[in-house]
């Protein structure tokens, strides 16, 4: 902030991305999207993004895994992982590769 801050007194510019951090995430991560139907839980997320991989949790404190089934693409322009669901509590996340 005090780099941007010093910038600015000489530029008469600032950077936005510095001053609200979370536009970063929401200009260059896309949204993963989680449905549950009865025979699968759907990961999708958009084709816009970069290399992507999907990992799992059964807990916010325990390891993440990497899904191992492989995303497909969709007519929708999107990528989309069906898992089987399974008993308890799982947590999704992307992480960029």
């Amino acid at each position: 902030m005090l780099r941007n801050d010093r910038v600015y007194s000489y530029q008469t510019n600032r950077n936005p991305f510095v001053d609200r951090p979370g536009w970063v995430a929401a200009a260059f991560i896309p949204a993963l999207s989680i449905a549950r139907a009865s025979s699968a839980i759907a990961l999708t997320w958009t084709n816009e993004a970069p290399a992507m991989s999907a990992e799992q949790s059964t807990g916010l404190a325990s390891a993440w895994v990497a899904v191992t089934n492989a995303p497909a693409l969709t007519a929708s322009n999107t990528w989309a992982i069906a898992l089987p669901p399974e008993p308890g509590t799982r947590f999704f996340r992307l992480r960029l590769q």
